[in-house]
């Protein structure tokens, strides 16, 4: 039989005891794992440290609210300020200082935002250890805030009193959700604590919660991490003014926590903003708002919210980070260990474990909510991933100590926070980001959008030196073979008039692309590739008196150089032990300039001129109707293995495109068709999206990917619908292998063999 959802008048009632944090039924519990196991009694401390430093610390209010933390950098290189005493504001790159606001009341966010968190530190010290000094220094926090709220004045971010992100203490209804938050868990512990007169009460209730829930009411920003923290503040502040419409509003408005979770999280568990930094600040006030759900009786823990746990673990690094696709930087999953002690107590996944293994526990959420003991094994994300609803592959090749992984973007722009990136990629191998997304940097400073939001500062394709438009790509083929990965993706719509495809073939330590652009007309065609280290070129180059764009970035490439090989090229970058070769075949019909420079690079940090602040990077530029770009990436440790990059010649030419790359006596030739048809390279002729071959070493293979027919090894090989399989010719003979999701039906002569996904058959 189901358990009845308790109705918003339950929800209510059920909240006259502590419940926005912790029951008191629970207290008993964390008092035991906090003497019993070692890390929560070091979080115990660590929670002790804090609230002793909250009781013996002066309460000062500041007297007025602060400002938007984005203002908080420098104008020129994006580097985030630094506060001196008796300069100003003062930028550690290039030393250029600023005064007045907004800068003068950025700190202020900080002041308010530690004053409401001491409060909820307060709040659960008083309720594990009956500290009065605890909940009466709590108390007097709310008290001021309740009698200085009233008086600070409305603004916004740019300092407008009408609009609907107007707030009082802090820059906008986000951050006065975020520091309304912990002032009403504190207050909800305290609340009983014999410290309040019916008047203090009062006076919280009316002058600081009421109001500020209002406030922060009248912006509704649909399906968003923004407004899921609204939401998390509305709610709780509801349950401790017994406000059903506030309640109602936070659980089951068309933007309540149920649509939230409906809606912002896809199908394949990533939210929908496209950005794994927002995917984790989303998943704060989702966890903190269904918490106290959960305590009052509604448990909001489904599969679908189980997703949003389940999808960094398909995304991440070998590091453990996640790559900086769009408005981000590299979120860690170590990082979001906090959120996920909530996760692994509710739903027992072994999984959601890792990031407690590979962080400390010693946070509040893990005193909390804290299992006592992990699992004593817990598993590692080891092969390729899609979400496909989000547009995300994240392919991993090579053994777990040395494992390559490339994240490649093709899905949904991703709203505000999206970036116009379609088919860029990321690349990490050796132990490290090697070819990165640039994420963001403080939204309030120019270069945000002038060079991180611009297609150029990506690794992906660029027309006529315009960004992309707002759009989505398609996938039109995944395969994901025993020791390598195939990729093809079109954005058609990225730019008027001209179709732009990407293909990528994905080893151990290679990376083969082959880059398809066509148009009508005459375009300037930019390959575009960023890579950490030092770079070296093996051709010539001039120093460009000017940037090679004036707008949509390329005004802000720092170092141009340009140079033009005659034929086949190459670049290599190093940095410490790790290092890539980029080889790529020249155009036999119009020349490729090719410009080296410098990009900001912020995925790891905030972004300055030094050195270390900036990427190399590499624009192949081409002007024709149509062009392909045929390239290789080699990732290597000490110094580059011997290769030679081949034009592959193939039969009917226009048909399809391909490369070879010859390594000793092997050779890896991928081949994308561009039109469908037969196509014959050497004793081969295949009908199908895709052809992977290897020959000359250990092991000769072919793998039709997407395909219907195959002529190989004097037979001819039919597929009853267009399938995935690999052929190898063994001693024992041809073994067939199905790499396709669905069954697949192979004839050969007068057989007929049926495979079904991942099985394997020999034909002698």
């Amino acid at each position: 039989m189901s358990q009845k959802t308790p109705s918003v008048t339950e929800l209510i009632r059920a909240a006259s005891a502590p419940c926005l944090v912790v029951r008191e039924t629970d207290l008993d519990g964390i008092r035991q794992k906090s003497k019993q196991t070692d890390w929560a009694a070091a979080a115990f401390k660590q929670l002790q440290d804090r609230a002793e430093a909250g009781m013996a610390k002066k309460i000062n209010i500041p007297d007025k609210g602060g400002q938007w933390p984005h203002w908080y950098a420098c104008e020129t290189d994006g580097s985030k300020l630094e506060f001196k005493a008796k300069t100003g504001h003062v930028c550690p790159a290039c030393g250029r200082v600023y005064s007045g606001e907004p800068w003068d009341s950025v700190p202020l966010t900080d002041i308010h935002a530690e004053l409401s968190r001491t409060v909820r530190t307060l709040g659960v010290y008083y309720a594990l250890t009956g500290s009065r000094k605890a909940a009466q220094q709590a108390a007097q926090i709310l008290l001021e805030y309740a009698d200085r709220y009233p008086h600070y004045p409305l603004r916004d971010h740019g300092q407008h009193t009408n609009t609907a992100w107007t707030a009082k203490v802090s820059w906008g209804t986000l951050g006065e959700s975020i520091w309304l938050l912990p002032l009403c868990e504190g207050y909800d512990l305290i609340r009983h604590a014999d410290v309040f007169t019916p008047a203090d009460h009062q006076c919280i209730r009316e002058q600081l919660l009421r109001p500020a829930a209002k406030l922060i009411l009248k912006n509704n920003l649909g399906i968003h991490n923004i407004q899921s923290w609204h939401n998390a503040a509305i709610g709780m502040a509801g349950l401790l003014l017994r406000d059903r419409d506030l309640v109602a509003f936070a659980l089951e408005s068309e933007v309540g926590i149920h649509s939230q979770i409906a809606r912002g999280i896809l199908p394949d568990g990533f939210w929908l903003e496209g950005s794994w930094g927002y995917h984790f600040y989303a998943m704060e006030p989702l966890l903190a708002w269904a918490e106290t759900l959960r305590n009052c009786g509604l448990d909001l823990y489904s599969d679908h919210f189980r997703r949003m746990f389940e999808a960094p673990f398909l995304a991440k690094q070998p590091d453990g980070t996640l790559p900086a696709f769009h408005d981000s930087d590299n979120a860690s999953m170590p990082q979001a260990a906090p959120s996920y002690e909530i996760a692994y107590a509710r739903y027992g996944d072994a999984r959601f474990a890792w990031p407690l293994a590979h962080g400390n526990r010693h946070s509040l959420n893990a005193l909390l909510y804290g299992v006592p003991d992990l699992p004593a094994k817990i598993p590692e994300t080891e092969s390729s991933t899609h979400l496909p609803r989000s547009g995300f592959v994240y392919l991993r090749q090579g053994p777990a100590r040395d494992r390559t992984y490339l994240a490649f973007d093709y899905g949904p722009h991703g709203g505000a926070h999206g970036h116009p990136d379609k088919l860029a990629f990321t690349l990490y191998g050796k132990g490290r980001i090697l070819a990165p997304d640039p994420g963001s940097v403080a939204y309030g400073v120019p270069i945000h959008h002038q060079w991180y939001k611009q297609t150029v500062s990506h690794n992906t394709l660029v027309v006529d030196g315009h960004s992309q438009k707002s759009c989505t790509g398609k996938l039109d083929l995944l395969v994901n073979g025993p020791d390598f990965d195939l990729i093809s993706s079109t954005a058609d719509e990225a730019y008027e008039g001209v179709r732009i495809s990407r293909s990528l073939l994905l080893m151990h330590d290679l990376v083969l692309i082959i880059d398809r652009l066509s148009g009508e007309h005459m375009h300037t065609y930019d390959w575009v590739y960023h890579n950490r280290g030092q770079m070296r070129t093996v051709f010539p180059r001039k120093q460009l008196s000017t940037p090679p764009g004036e707008t949509d970035g390329f005004e802000h490439i720092l170092d141009p150089r340009s140079g033009q090989p005659e034929e086949d090229w190459r670049v290599n970058w190093r940095t410490g032990t790790a290092g890539v070769r980029l080889s790529m075949i020249g155009s036999r019909r119009v020349p490729t300039k090719v410009i080296t420079g410098e990009g900001w690079d912020n995925a790891e940090g905030a972004t300055d001129t030094s050195k270390e602040g900036r990427t190399p990077l590499v624009i192949a530029r081409r002007r024709n109707r149509r062009t392909t770009y045929r390239c290789a990436l080699q990732l290597f440790k000490n110094r580059p293995v011997p290769e030679e990059l081949i034009r592959t010649e193939l039969d009917p030419p226009a048909r399809a495109r391909g490369i070879t790359l010859r390594r000793k006596n092997t050779e890896f030739t991928y081949i994308i068709t561009l039109i469908p048809g037969p196509v014959s390279w050497q004793s081969i002729t295949f009908e199908g999206q895709a052809l992977f071959a290897e020959s000359g070493g250990k092991n000769e293979r072919v793998v039709l990917a997407g395909g219907t027919r195959l002529v190989w090894m004097d037979r001819t090989w039919t597929l009853e619908s267009a399938s995935s399989v690999q052929f190898e010719n063994t001693s024992k003979g041809i073994r067939l292998t199905n790499l396709g999701k669905e069954a697949a039906s192979v004839a050969v002569g007068d057989q007929k063999i049926p495979l079904s996904p991942g099985q394997q058959w020999i034909v002698t």
